[in-house]
């Protein structure tokens, strides 16, 4: 098999303990073994900040710090970045399940029925730099 694919997947945060719990342990189920997690928050102040430091070693990229607004943090996490694919879940958003069988050998995805190719295929646009 070639080489497979990276992912990076990338949350932006502000103010939502509550909703980064539930996306957050979406992510470490993830069977996908090349996944770079990478977490935006805003500077919050409701003990999302707090959670997201006691799990930080789960936790590729972290920066929590004011920022300009969604698009700003999104941006940030992007700059982080070094995957061939990246997602986006913001704070309670789950992904169906990511795994190697989801890949072909040149690491595309498969066209399939299965849940998680076609979210995946379905809900963000893929580009791929193969130089």
């Amino acid at each position: 098999m070639n080489k497979l694919p990276s992912i990076s997947i990338i949350t932006v945060v502000y103010n939502r303990r509550k909703e980064i719990e539930i996306t957050f342990q979406n992510v470490l189920v993830q069977e996908y073994p090349f996944i770079e997690y990478i977490v935006i928050d805003g500077g919050s102040t409701d003990g999302t900040k707090e959670y997201l430091l006691q799990h930080v070693k789960q936790i590729s990229h972290f920066v929590s710090e004011p920022d300009k607004g969604i698009y700003d943090a999104m941006n940030k996490g992007l700059n982080k970045a070094n995957s061939d694919y990246v997602l986006f879940l913001n704070a309670g958003d789950v992904s169906a399940t990511l795994s190697i069988k989801d890949f072909d050998t040149d690491g595309y995805i498969i066209e399939s029925n299965s849940a998680s190719s076609s979210f995946v295929r379905d809900s963000i646009s893929i580009t791929v730099n193969r130089s």
